[in-house]
């Protein structure tokens, strides 16, 4: 219980975590990457049951699908481009994140990780577009509260 402890306060930290991309587009006080996960996950739930996909997979991976960014920190898409090996840096902190949990848990979220990043099934389909069209409403909300 207490590895798992440990584990569920590390998570804790996705709620002090912004989104680093918003800094760039001037963004004083950007989202959490905790607020975003939560949101992603609700539309992606929505997206699920419109296509016929898995919901609870695709819950599962949406839910934990930025917990690696705790420890390398919220790589956004100007930053990735000079990265090479951002697969494995992900990679090696959710394997190390995890490996505080039982393996039930860890293969589970080990094996949902993979296949988001593969991109290959419809639950990772679904994923993707859950979680890029979440930072689209936060865009237009940024928008509508005066920011360009």
């Amino acid at each position: 219980m207490k590895n798992i402890a440990h584990y569920i306060y590390e998570m804790f930290q996705l709620k002090q975590i912004r989104h680093s991309g918003w800094y760039m587009a001037n963004i004083e006080d950007p989202d959490t990457v905790a607020e975003h996960a939560l949101l992603a996950s609700q539309i992606g739930y929505i997206l699920a049951e419109l296509e016929g996909a898995d919901k609870q997979k695709v819950i599962e991976m949406l839910l934990f699908h930025d917990n690696p960014e705790v420890r390398i920190g919220d790589i956004n898409k100007a930053h990735a481009r000079y990265i090479t090996n951002k697969k494995e840096i992900e990679d090696r902190a959710l394997d190390e994140q995890i490996s505080l949990l039982p393996e039930s848990l860890r293969q589970r979220m080990w094996d949902n990780h993979q296949e988001m990043e593969k991109k290959e099934t419809l639950e990772a389909q679904v994923v993707k577009d859950a979680d890029y069209l979440e930072m689209a409403f936060q865009a237009r909300v940024y928008q509508s509260q005066g920011n360009k």
